[in-house]
């Protein structure tokens, strides 16, 4: 049996995911790798066959995506292109990691496609929403990578086909800590915005993590680092307390291991005020955005204690389990 498996590529979720998922496929099928859209700082194990421009979006500098630069970077002919000229029939099957180009040419082709993806779990009504739900968006997570069959991912199986998330191993393996200080990934913020409010809290260590600096620096109490993946990993797990985006893979990975966490979804981004939603169900806190009473909410969030929260298991082996039932190997 032969298998596309084609991952979107922005932000470094999807990516992740296919890091752990793929090494079970590459052992039942030939396997060939699609990505577009590729801005993820990490690297994947498997050669890409197949790499498309896509649909993708740029982070800002202010918690928000870059709309302008996004929208200027749609290349609709190329699509267009891109779909047509996709390959799949000459798989059995299509895993869509909420990768369009893949998905679009599969319907187009009636070619067997599975949307396996955080994504994909909010085709159910059942999955936490914010209380402005946003047509635009819901058609949009419908639309942007159709298939027929699906495998959602999220914090809790909310209904049928939803499994807990894919957590890395190494994240599994690692021997949790607590070692006092705070980690923060907060990619849609700029260095300065962030240290100029941490800096205030002079009694707090602070190591974050950057996607705007290439080289580590260090000022007063706080550490900036570039994004590394194995870094992140062991200045997550031995922390006290991560401040995150609201991103599924972050958010994950503390719940995890069970860390005292603050999230701050990014502006404009309904899928992560979807799973700000989520979170603050499980007792998380939230800040909706960084604005002048920032200050207040992130002292009194540093005095609170960590709240109980459910325990997360890694799904991993339960999708794979339904991948294979679905692809019948």
């Amino acid at each position: 049996m032969k298998i596309l498996y084609a991952i979107q590529g922005t932000g470094n979720g999807h990516l992740s995911r296919a890091i752990e998922l793929a090494p079970f496929l590459v052992k039942k099928a030939k396997v060939d790798f699609l990505i577009s859209g590729k801005s993820s700082e990490l690297r994947f194990q498997y050669p890409f066959k197949y790499m498309y421009h896509g649909l993708g979006f740029y982070f800002g500098n202010n918690g928000g995506p870059q709309y302008l630069k996004s929208i200027l970077n749609i290349r609709p002919i190329r699509l267009l292109i891109d779909i047509l000229k996709c390959p799949v029939r000459d798989y059995d099957f299509i895993i869509s990691d909420f990768e369009p180009v893949s998905a679009w040419a599969a319907s187009l082709r009636n070619v067997p496609c599975i949307a396996m993806s955080h994504h994909a779990s909010f085709l159910s009504m059942k999955v936490p929403r914010p209380k402005n739900i946003s047509r635009f968006f819901e058609w949009g997570m419908k639309w942007y990578a159709p298939s027929r069959n699906h495998i959602g991912v999220h914090y809790l199986p909310y209904d049928k086909d939803i499994f807990s998330p894919v957590i890395r191993n190494e994240i599994v393996e690692s021997q949790v800590s607590d070692k006092g200080y705070i980690t923060v990934y907060l990619p849609a913020y700029a260095d300065e915005i962030l240290i100029s409010h941490f800096i205030k809290f002079p009694d707090y260590h602070w190591k974050v993590f950057s996607k705007k600096t290439d080289v580590f620096y260090k000022q007063n109490n706080i550490e900036v680092y570039p994004v590394d993946k194995e870094r992140y990993r062991k200045e997550l797990v031995s922390c006290h307390s991560a401040i995150v985006g609201a991103g599924f893979q972050a958010t994950s990975e503390a719940l995890f291991l069970s860390k005292k966490m603050l999230v701050v979804p990014m502006k404009a981004q309904y899928e992560q005020k979807c799973n700000a939603a989520a979170l603050k169900k499980l007792g998380i806190a939230i800040v909706d955005h960084i604005k002048e009473d920032f200050p207040v909410r992130l002292e009194s969030w540093l005095k609170s204690e960590k709240p109980v929260y459910p325990k997360i298991e890694c799904g991993t082996e339960r999708i794979v389990e339904r991948l294979f039932e679905l692809v019948k190997i």
